[in-house]
């Protein structure tokens, strides 16, 4: 799914019809997958599990929940994109590489978490903070770029709204990643 936003984002004059159609329909199979894995894995809670087994089943049931949460934001980038698109709005050539550096570092964390999920306890977390706190720290950086386009009327009010919120998206992203690898790496514990 995120691959799809991706590639609208980068490919903005690609008609969205069959695009937006395809991402809502993902998302409204991740909530529904995310709910039958639920639902199985409390059945399962119900029989008689040792202390390691229910452990695992609580780190399972916060991961799926972690992943619909990225579902959500991938939705939400989705919507924004649609706007952005409806309305002929456009990113200035500096806030279009800027939102491609943010979304990279995005898929970069996202492409760790997938590597491990299955995993419970492989310590993630040293690349996890480096990826969290790079993602966090362009963030900052892309909300003051942002001002100071706005400041230098380099940037309409408009696509701004848009900039700013896809930025939030992806920034909430690398946040149910992090949240991910430290259920993987052990140190959220249930």
């Amino acid at each position: 799914m995120y691959e799809k936003v991706i590639d609208i984002l980068t490919n903005p004059d690609k008609k969205l019809g069959k695009e937006i159609e395809e991402i809502l329909t993902l998302e409204n199979k991740v909530d529904l997958l995310e709910k039958e894995i639920s639902d199985f894995l409390v059945k399962v809670s119900l029989d008689v599990l040792t202390k390691e087994q229910s452990n695992e089943l609580t780190s399972m049931l916060h991961k799926i929940n972690e992943l619909e949460s990225i579902g959500d934001q991938c939705e939400s980038i989705m919507k924004l994109l649609r706007r952005k698109y409806d309305h002929k709005i456009t990113f200035s050539e500096q806030a279009k590489k800027e939102i491609i550096e943010i979304s990279q570092k995005t898929r970069d964390f996202l492409k760790l978490i997938s590597t491990y999920i299955a995993l419970t306890s492989k310590n993630i977390m040293p690349q996890a903070e480096v990826l969290e706190t790079r993602i966090d720290e362009l963030k900052k950086e892309l909300r003051k770029s942002h001002i100071r386009r706005l400041n230098e009327q380099t940037c309409e009010v408009d696509s701004g709204i848009i900039f700013i919120d896809m930025v939030s998206c992806f920034e909430k992203i690398g946040d149910h990643c992090y949240n991910i690898a430290e259920t993987i790496s052990g140190l959220r514990l249930f």
